[in-house]
């Protein structure tokens, strides 16, 4: 699997690689680990493990919408008008205290359902 833009990983003997998918527009990460040589001398190929950390690894960032053209593509589901945040989403305790969650600083996206007379098993 041929890498593709390896980036630092604060550890000299591990970085994160990206390998080409199934699709031009996904890239899937992995992180290639250094080995030592083996005990005769023999230099030893890094090993690649799949990567879940995401992007830089901050959860405050959020996933980039790679899949969203791949799921508008199939023209089963419909953007639509979805309801405004809720001091009840974070629990009674917020809504009790009036505090407002703060928004998601990598934004909303817009929902989406399935059109009229179609079944959408995946979104």
């Amino acid at each position: 699997m041929p890498a593709q833009g390896g980036v630092d990983m604060s550890d000299t003997s591990r970085q994160k690689v990206y390998v080409p998918g199934s699709r031009p527009d996904l890239r899937v990460p992995f992180a290639e680990v250094g080995l030592g040589d083996s005990p005769k001398g023999e230099r030893n190929p890094p090993v690649r493990l799949y990567d879940t950390s995401g992007p830089g690894a901050d959860p405050l960032v959020g996933l980039a919408g790679v899949r969203r053209p791949w799921i508008l593509g199939r023209s089963d589901v419909e953007p639509y008008e979805g309801r405004g945040p809720n001091l009840r989403d974070d629990g009674r305790a917020s809504a009790r205290g009036h505090r407002t969650p703060e928004s998601f600083p990598g934004g909303i996206a817009q929902p989406l359902r399935a059109r009229a007379s179609r079944v959408v098993t995946q979104m």
